[in-house]
């Protein structure tokens, strides 16, 4: 059984840190393609002649979902907007980071992009998450693997890493962020950019790291970094016009528990970890309620 959750996380850590898509077309983001939420609609007199588009890491892409052109915000928002289908462009990339955002737009900026009403705008996460994913799999073998890959000494030494690169994932955010604006502001100037915080993605996860014989609750680890790069996201944009924060950390604060699939059951020891409890991502739940959110952070006239 631990060998088919190693399998699992495995997965869960290529998927996430490959910067490409893996359960649609494998593609890397060609945006010569540009992806629409769903086949072509016709437009109605009632649709709204907008053009939204949806940047960002696997949150954005849908990572998870069952169907996820029509379950992944975009589309919730695309559709409480009365947006036409063919009208609502997803660009969203598992795994990218803000560089790999900014490297995407530099090296094939898409035409909707300069054409956009909207942009929603999720990254960041994987500034940090792509050096949790390894942490995490070192630890994961560190309980469990036989013979042992890991003493007490090398998993104190590799937290100390981890702390390291994910508080450099965070200064290279901050950098980032600028940029990122800038390179969208070149080519559409006055569109509506609605930049989404991040949630705690373990706040339901009851796992206890133990190192040097300290205990770190995983939930409050996620948190602090979480909050972290929130705050690199609202320093960054607080001068920036036509930009609003969409706040999904406090809407899904408390409600982690229904609205993200990494959620253990309350019958694992805090001090085993079952893998298969840690997909950091939302489900179809949490995605509805971010694309209600950012549907109601701007009004399309």
């Amino acid at each position: 059984m631990k060998k088919v959750l190693l399998c699992v996380f495995t997965l869960l850590l290529l998927t996430g840190c490959s910067g490409k898509a893996l359960s649609e077309a494998t593609t890397s983001p060609d945006i010569s393609m540009e992806e629409t939420t769903a086949a072509a609609a016709v437009q109605t007199e009632e649709e709204s002649s907008a053009l939204y588009v949806s940047l960002g890491d696997s949150i954005a892409r849908g990572y998870g979902l069952s169907n996820i052109p029509e379950e992944r915000f975009s589309t919730i928002a695309g559709q409480n907007w009365d947006i036409p289908a063919d009208a609502v462009y997803n660009y969203g990339v598992d795994g990218q980071t803000s560089g790999e955002l900014i490297t995407m737009l530099q090296q094939n900026m898409p035409s909707s992009l300069a054409q956009a009403d909207v942009i929603s705008i999720s990254i960041g996460a994987n500034n940090v998450l792509k050096y949790a994913f390894q942490f995490l799999y070192d630890y994961y073998l560190y309980l469990y693997a036989e013979p042992a890959q890991y003493t007490d000494q090398d998993i104190a030494a590799l937290f100390r890493d981890f702390i390291e690169n994910a508080d450099r994932g965070c200064e290279t955010l901050a950098e980032d962020l600028p940029v990122l604006l800038e390179t969208i502001r070149a080519v559409n100037p006055d569109c509506q950019i609605l930049f989404l915080t991040l949630y705690n993605p373990y706040a339901a996860v009851n796992t206890e790291l133990h190192i040097n014989g300290m205990p770190i609750l995983l939930s409050a680890l996620s948190d602090s970094y979480a909050v972290k790069i929130n705050n690199c996201i609202r320093e960054s944009t607080k001068n920036a016009e036509n930009l609003t924060l969409v706040d999904v950390y406090s809407a899904f604060t408390g409600r982690t528990s229904e609205l993200l699939y990494a959620v253990t059951p309350p019958e694992l020891d805090p001090s085993e970890m079952d893998m298969q409890y840690m997909d950091p991502h939302p489900n179809a739940r949490g995605h509805r309620l971010i694309g209600q959110l950012v549907s109601e952070s701007y009004t399309i006239e």
